[in-house]
């Protein structure tokens, strides 16, 4: 039952029917919807449609149609988790709206929970906050893992306060790694766990048998779930690209503001317009409070009033935001590398994803702790809404919802230029290249059905030119390019050859490539391959690559170029094909 008053209540129900009213909206114009592409629509949605088509769910190390019958192995974010699963099992862009809608029941449940144990009083706090954090934009295969995290806190919080005896349902952690990812979330929540663990027995002088009974219950779990990333570490041990990473600065201030003021890209916990503002007047004006008071007095103070939570999780987020950004810092990463190489290409500055739920735990905490100061609760009121708001309207990477609410009622009919809207604030609505496209206009499944029919495809192997790769592996091409940040480091290198006529050339891109090699692309200086743009590209260019390995090599057989490739005797024209409501015109060249 909720503890609050009738007016209460009924601003709540309001509140809640116009979020779901929000987040449903691309559950009725379909395809229509726009999804973001970069690090998205680019490379995971095309795998799960390759991993669909071909039954590769349940496979281990099998050859897939993609970068030259790569194994099922490398592809390990398509994992045995649920959200892999439902992408497996469904259509793939049904999939991406059932696993968001999962993740946002996660995230709100689990938070909602974690805020009710730690004794959060209002209630219209604890479920505003708990919605904001449910719908803030995630990268969409780590939204479900990202969302669950206060599970875990929850179920540590339980088994710490079991003093004695064997605490049984510790073991069903073993299922919570089926709705979490080892490399997004879980070698970071284990290490934090573990270290706890220690922690508190040597505080308590007692070893906490249930939580390192949990701690290798949760191991057993991911090592299940993730056997592909398990099974390479210790198995295979083939070199991948991600050894080679060379991606920083030398800049850690710089990182760490990022982490701490807004969150990553991937993540952002968008903090920084009004939590953190909040959050530092509120200590100062509490500090001011005391100033003539004496320390031991303040510090009694501190603890009864719960600020001293809120200082401990304030202290725990610039810690962890600080671990972070000396990843970003190239010599501590080299020389962390050189002295423990099996950290050589993996993230392990990706402690900050722990700060996304800390900032909302912190955030409920202090605008209770305002209420009851204040007497009027009103003002957090205000306060948690302006930041469900920002969270919802802000157009963001991975905030589709605002994007598509704004493509369709405002961009398609035109208000947006009879109201005056900038063109600069629509483009960064847009996001990416600043062109409005959709789940159907970036895969465009009819044109590539169209091509297939026409060509009798039978399997062979294709490269794209000036576009994702992806957009094949959707339509059920068997590539060799694509985009993927766990490749063998043989294949990455061997790609690198094929491109080398046009390194030499295009000496950025050789450094871009060289230095990641996540994009194995068909490059070309002063072509834009990286974000679809609806115009469609007029100029003809040149294709610079070996065409002795493109063929020999690679076994390619079509290249279907978006621009039009200037004469190549080593090429044939055999179609161009395009519809009336296509970003795309594709030029089918036949490799000879």
């Amino acid at each position: 039952m909720l503890r609050l008053n009738k007016n209460s209540k009924y601003l709540l129900y309001f509140i809640l029917l116009l979020v779901i009213v929000f987040i449903l909206f691309p559950v009725f114009i379909g395809e229509n919807s726009l999804l973001w592409i970069h690090d998205n629509l680019d490379s995971n949605a095309g795998w799960a449609k390759m991993f669909k088509d071909n039954n590769l769910f349940f496979t281990l190390n099998t050859p897939t149609p993609s970068f030259g019958n790569l194994s099922s192995l490398y592809f390990m974010q398509i994992n045995y988790s649920l959200y892999s699963a439902i992408f497996c099992f469904l259509p793939t862009f049904t999939a991406y709206l059932v696993n968001y809608y999962i993740a946002v029941t996660i995230g709100f449940i689990s938070m909602f929970l974690l805020l009710k144990k730690i004794r959060v009083e209002d209630d219209f706090i604890i479920i505003i906050v708990s919605v904001t954090f449910a719908v803030l934009p995630k990268f969409y295969w780590a939204a479900m893992p990202i969302s669950s995290m206060p599970i875990l806190i929850i179920a540590f919080l339980n088994i710490v306060s079991k003093n004695t005896g064997f605490y049984p349902k510790s073991l069903l952690l073993i299922f919570f790694p089926l709705i979490s990812s080892f490399t997004f979330v879980g070698i970071f929540a284990l290490s934090i766990w573990l270290i706890a663990s220690v922690i508190i027995s040597i505080h308590s002088k007692k070893i906490k048998l249930n939580l390192f009974i949990a701690f290798f219950v949760l191991c057993i779990g991911y090592i299940f779930v993730e056997l592909k990333l398990f099974y390479h570490a210790l198995i295979v041990k083939e070199p991948l690209n991600r050894s080679i990473f060379s991606l920083g600065s030398n800049n850690v201030w710089s990182w760490f503001k990022t982490y701490f003021w807004n969150g990553y890209y991937h993540f952002p916990s968008l903090q920084r317009k009004l939590i953190i503002p909040v959050l530092f007047l509120f200590l100062f004006l509490y500090s001011l409070t005391f100033l003539k008071t004496k320390f031991e007095v303040l510090f009694e103070d501190i603890k009864k009033r719960n600020i001293f939570i809120i200082i401990f999780l304030l202290s725990i987020i610039i810690l962890l935001s600080f671990i972070a950004s000396l990843y970003d810092s190239i010599p501590i990463k080299s020389f962390l590398n050189s002295i423990l190489p099996a950290l050589s290409g993996f993230n392990w500055g990706r402690f900050w994803v722990l700060n996304i739920p800390l900032w909302y735990i912190l955030f409920a905490v202090l605008i209770s702790q305002i209420n009851i100061l204040l007497g009027k609760k009103w003002i957090g009121y205000i306060i948690v809404l302006l930041q469900l708001t920002y969270v919802l309207v802000t157009p963001i990477p991975y905030n589709d919802n605002i994007r598509t609410w704004y493509n369709e009622l405002l961009h398609k009919t035109r208000i947006d230029k009879k109201i005056g809207i900038d063109k600069t604030i629509s483009k960064k609505i847009a996001g990416g290249s600043g062109d409005f496209i959709s789940f159907d206009d970036f895969f465009d499944t009819k044109l590539f059905e169209k091509i297939k029919e026409d060509i009798k495809y039978k399997g062979e192997k294709v490269v794209a030119f000036g576009y994702h790769p992806s957009v094949l592996m959707y339509n059920g091409f068997y590539t060799i390019d694509g985009y993927s940040s766990i490749i063998p480091l043989s294949y990455m290198r061997k790609f690198g050859k094929l491109l080398e006529p046009e390194f030499q050339v295009n000496p950025e891109a050789r450094e871009y490539y060289d230095s990641w090699g996540g994009r194995m692309y068909l490059y070309h200086d002063g072509f834009d391959f990286y974000e679809p743009k609806l115009e469609k590209p007029t100029v003809d260019v040149p294709l610079r690559v070996d065409m002795n390995m493109l063929k020999k090599d690679f076994n390619v057989q079509y290249v279907l170029s978006r621009v039009k490739i200037l004469a190549n005797d080593r090429m044939q024209l055999i179609g161009s094909y395009t519809h009336d409501n296509s970003i795309y015109t594709i030029y089918v060249y036949k490799v000879l």
